[in-house]
C-alpha cells in the first residue's frame, strides 16, 4: 500500500473550496469537472442521511455543527487558511471551515475522539500544517492501515504541527495534479477539500514558452548533495567518504544539465549541512520541476557486505507517477551505461523526508554500496563518476523532454589547459565553477552568466 504525502506552501495557494458532492460522483469525474490541483476526502458523513456529522461551513453557510469545540481548518479564500477553534453552534467569522477528529493542534498531540465504527487499522486521510505549508496525507485500505492515533503519531514524525484526520476506509479519495497520483475510493466522499494553486503572473515563466526563454526561466532541477561536513558515512576501511562523493557528483552533474538549458539549484554549499526539511524548502521555494538527492548506500552491519549496485528511491507508487517516471528514466540510462543495478533499480521509501516533503517529483539516488569492496573501488574512480553523472543527467533530460546533445568541440575537446592556466583550470573544475571541457574555446555570454552565478557574484 502506498502513502501519499503532499504539501503546498501557503504562498502558492490561490483558493480553497469545499466541494459538496450532492450527486455522489466518483473522484475522477469531480476532478475532470472542477480541475483542482489537489483534492482530498473531507469529514465524516452518515450513510443513511448522506450528511456530514462534524462542523463544516461552506461559502458562509453552516452545514453541520456540534455541541463541542473543534479544531478546524478555517479560511475565507484560501491563502489565509489557518487552524482555529470552531465553538459549539458553529459561530465563526470566516466563510469556510472543516473539522473532524483532531490529532495535532499547535504542535501538541490531541486525544482523538471518534466512534468505534471509524476505528480499526484502515486507510486514512488527513490535512493540516507542516512549516509554512498546507499538508495532506492519504492511503487506501491495506495491510499497513492505521488506527487514528497511529496516523497522528506518523505525521508528527514527518514534522507536522497540526493534523485533522479526514474520513477514511472505503471513502479515501485523493488526487494530486503535480504528481499524477489518484486514489478513488469504493465509496464517494460527501465532501472534499479542493485546492487551487496560484497562477503565474505574466512576467513569470510558463511551460508553454520554455523554449523561447533564456536559461534561467527554463526547467529548474534541485540537486541535493547528501550529508555534509562531519558526516561519518563511508567505507569500513576509511578510504571513501560519502559526503565527499556526493559533493563531487554534484559538481559533475550540474554542468551537464546547464549545458542543456536546465536551471540548477543546490540545497547546500560544500561546507554546510542543512536539515532535511531545509533542503526540501530550497526546492519548494524555487518551484523546482525535479528534486534529485545524491547518495551512496550502506548494508547493515559494521563491516564489508555483499549488497551492490545503483538504486533509486521514490516515496511511493504508482509507477506512472512523475517521480517514478523520473526514477525509471535515470535507471534506464544507468543500465545503458552498464552500471550494475541493485534489484530492479527502483524502490519506494515514504520515510525519507526529502522524498515526502518536496512539492516537485523527488528521487534519491544511491549510486552504489560503500560497504562493498567492489562498489567502493568504482565509486572512488573518476571515470566511473563521470559515467554516473552523465547517466543521471541524461535520465533527467529524458524526464524533462530535453533531447540529449553530444558535446561538440572537435579534436581538441580534451586538450589540456596551457601550463600557465593549469592550476586555475583544475581549481575551477574541482569547485564546480567550470565543467572541465573545451579549455581553449571562447565563452558565451550565457556561459559567463553561469560562472558568475556559481561564484555568487550576481
Amino acid at each position: 500500500m502506498s502513502k501519499y504525502v503532499a504539501s503546498i506552501p501557503l504562498g502558492d495557494i490561490d483558493r480553497i473550496r469545499i466541494y459538496i458532492n450532492s450527486g455522489k460522483l466518483p473522484l475522477r469525474q469531480i476532478v475532470a469537472q472542477e480541475a483542482p490541483d489537489l483534492a482530498i476526502t473531507g469529514n465524516f458523513w452518515l450513510y443513511g442521511s448522506y450528511q456530514p456529522t462534524c462542523p463544516i461551513k461552506v461559502d458562509g453557510k453552516v452545514l453541520a455543527t456540534d455541541a463541542y469545540h473543534y479544531p478546524a481548518l478555517i479560511w475565507d479564500t484560501g491563502p489565509d487558511i489557518s487552524m482555529g477553534i470552531v465553538p459549539p453552534g458553529g459561530a465563526c467569522g470566516k466563510m469556510n471551515y472543516i473539522a473532524n477528529s483532531a490529532g495535532l493542534y499547535q504542535g501538541k498531540p490531541e486525544t482523538m475522539y471518534c466512534n468505534p465504527d471509524v476505528r480499526g487499522r484502515r486507510g486514512r486521510t488527513g490535512w493540516g500544517f507542516c512549516g509554512g505549508a498546507l499538508a495532506f496525507i492519504a492511503f487506501p485500505d491495506g495491510s499497513d492501515g492505521m488506527e487514528p492515533e497511529e496516523l497522528r503519531d506518523y505525521v508528527q514524525g514527518l514534522g507536522w504541527s497540526d493534523c485533522i484526520m479526514g474520513d477514511g476506509g472505503r471513502k479515501v479519495n485523493y488526487y494530486n495534479r503535480s504528481t499524477g497520483d489518484m486514489v478513488q475510493g469504493r465509496d464517494p466522499s460527501q465532501n472534499l477539500i479542493l485546492v487551487y494553486k496560484r497562477k503565474r503572473a505574466p512576467s513569470e515563466p510558463d511551460d508553454s514558452d520554455k523554449e523561447d526563454k533564456p536559461m534561467s526561466t527554463k526547467y529548474t532541477v534541485c540537486l541535493d548533495p547528501g550529508h555534509g561536513p562531519d558526516t561519518v558515512n563511508g567505507s569500513p576501511d576509511g578510504s571513501y567518504k560519502e559526503r565527499e562523493f556526493t559533493w563531487d557528483m554534484y559538481t559533475r552533474i550540474r554542468p551537464l544539465l546547464e549545458r542543456h538549458g536546465v536551471n540548477v539549484i543546490c540545497t547546500r554549499t560544500e561546507d554546510t549541512k542543512p536539515s532535511l526539511t531545509a533542503r526540501c524548502e530550497v526546492s519548494n521555494r524555487a518551484g523546482a520541476d525535479l528534486f534529485v538527492s545524491l547518495h551512496s548506500n550502506a548494508e547493515g552491519g559494521s563491516g564489508w557486505g555483499t549488497a551492490r549496485g545503483l538504486l533509486v528511491y521514490t516515496s511511493s507508487g504508482p509507477m506512472t507517477a512523475k517521480r517514478n517516471v523520473a526514477a525509471t528514466a535515470i535507471v534506464n540510462r544507468a543500465h545503458e551505461a552498464e552500471v550494475l543495478l541493485h534489484g530492479s533499480g527502483v524502490a519506494h521509501q515514504i520515510e525519507y523526508t526529502v522524498l515526502a516533503k518536496t512539492d516537485a517529483p523527488a528521487v534519491l539516488i544511491e549510486y552504489g554500496f560503500h560497504t562493498n569492496m567492489e562498489d567502493v573501488d568504482l565509486l572512488k574512480n573518476s571515470s566511473y563518476r563521470d559515467k554516473l553523472a552523465e547517466a543521471t543527467a541524461m535520465g533527467v533530460c529524458d524526464f524533462l523532454g530535453i533531447a540529449w546533445a553530444v558535446e561538440s568541440g572537435g579534436d581538441d575537446t580534451d586538450t589540456p589547459a596551457a601550463d600557465w592556466a593549469a592550476e586555475a583550470w583544475q581549481k575551477a573544475k574541482s569547485n564546480g565553477v567550470m565543467d572541465g571541457t573545451r579549455p581553449t574555446d571562447p565563452i558565451t555570454r550565457q556561459e559567463l552568466a553561469v560562472v558568475l552565478n556559481r561564484l555568487n557574484l550576481i
